[in-house]
């Protein structure tokens, strides 16, 4: 009893359920080009999310779990980057110290620095030569 062996080609209709991989050399140039792009966008954005979330505290990070995300970030992809960008973090805090009272220390070194850019002011004026 003898098996023989047959080839399928690519072209040939698969059973329902069953995708087909496709031979890039059949795809026009545009789409491969796409394609590259999306690639490099989508490993861009992967190993920034991947760098923002090594540098953001725990304490900003929802869940407060990094591991969480950094599964997230790569497991799910283009997806799980933008998500994480999104509502990953936590706004930082930012305390808008309130303005200090003038006081005269504070006219004196303004005084002081306009003395040193321009002068007493007894000598010529701006345009002005020395002499005469």
């Amino acid at each position: 009893m003898e098996l023989e062996l047959t080839t399928v080609p690519l072209t040939a209709s698969a059973p329902a359920g069953f995708v087909h991989a496709v031979d890039p050399s059949t795809l026009p140039t545009g789409a491969l080009i796409a394609i590259g792009v999306l690639a490099v966008a989508q490993l861009a954005l992967t190993v920034t999310a991947l760098v923002v979330l090594a540098r953001t505290p725990r304490e900003r990070v929802v869940f407060g779990r990094k591991w969480v995300w950094a599964l997230i970030i790569v497991f799910v992809n283009l997806v799980g980057a933008v998500v994480f960008f999104a509502v990953g973090r936590t706004p930082t805090k930012v305390t808008d110290p309130a303005p200090a009272a003038a006081d005269a220390s504070d006219d004196d070194t303004v005084a002081r620095t306009i003395r040193s850019l321009y002068g007493d002011g007894d000598g010529p004026g701006p345009g002005e030569s020395g002499g005469r």
